[in-house]
């Protein structure tokens, strides 16, 4: 298993990606970026692969969350996370090319 500290990026847009990760990577400590394109691709990773659920692969210590994210979308993959004991307190940074102010409202809702 990767030592160094993990990220979930759940992004769609490859361009996107590429920019968050170039940015993670010029820290002083970098993070392991694991990108996840589907909300289905996420919740594999989370609930079957990564140490939260016994796997070999790392746990993130943070998820950036794409709000349009197919197929599911964002909101609804949030609410995954928050209803499950192993990822209820589980930082996520939701992120958005065109988020609107009553997106906002809905994901404090979330």
């Amino acid at each position: 298993m990767d030592s160094r500290r993990t990220i979930l990026l759940i992004e769609d847009s490859g361009d996107d990606a590429q920019i968050l990760e170039r940015g993670l990577s010029r820290e002083a400590a970098p993070y392991g970026v694991v990108r996840a394109e589907t909300t289905t691709d996420a919740e594999n990773y989370l609930f079957q692969e990564c140490a939260l659920a016994g796997g070999s692969l790392a746990s993130p210590e943070l998820v950036f969350l794409d709000l349009r994210i197919p197929p599911s979308g964002g909101l609804a993959l949030l609410d995954k996370l928050r209803a499950d004991r192993r990822t209820r307190h589980l930082p996520v940074v939701v992120i958005s090319g065109k988020m609107q102010g009553e997106d906002v409202q809905e994901l404090y809702r979330h």
